[in-house]
């Protein structure tokens, strides 16, 4: 008996959640062009080697990325790991493979799919392709959208050096 007072204790949070919000397909239909507009704005950051710019879309509380096996456990740690990869490249090409979007609630949304990319710093040039992306965005107080958590693979890379 005193195990079903604890189990109904640790079970009376979850019984009494609201339940969630039924979404329009119009509501559903604007969440997934916010999310596949920061998307899309990744690459254009990425490409232009605008550390700044591709940082804006990622949260500054609580973000967390995997990048191959390596985790990155908060926004500093990610704003240094992008800095590192965009600082001494000359040049940057990339462009999504495939883009997804999957509204969760009306407060999360997931961007997934794979995209390329062709790193080039002096006469190395790094491609892969296809690398792996899922990112949870999440509804900020202030009404933003931003990347909380993201998992990222790489696939078929290669390097080579060029004249």
């Amino acid at each position: 008996m005193k195990y079903l007072l604890v189990l109904g204790v640790l079970l009376l949070p979850h019984g009494c959640q609201t339940p969630p919000v039924e979404m329009t397909p119009e509501e559903i239909a604007q969440i997934e062009s916010v999310i596949k507009a920061q998307a899309e704005a990744l690459v254009t950051t990425q490409n232009s080697l605008d550390a700044d710019g591709f940082l804006a879309y990622f949260s500054k509380e609580g973000l967390e990325w995997v990048n191959l096996a390596t985790f990155y456990g908060s926004y500093e740690e990610v704003d240094e790991f992008i800095r590192a990869v965009l600082g001494p490249l000359d040049s940057f090409e990339s462009g999504w493979n495939d883009l997804g979007v999957t509204v969760l609630s009306n407060e999360a949304a997931l961007s997934h799919g794979n995209w390329w990319g062709k790193q080039v710093e002096g006469n190395r040039v790094t491609s892969a392709d296809p690398i792996y992306w899922t990112a949870l965005h999440e509804l900020q107080a202030d009404g933003s959208w931003m990347i909380t958590r993201i998992h990222q693979s790489w696939g078929n890379m290669r390097t080579e050096e060029v004249e």
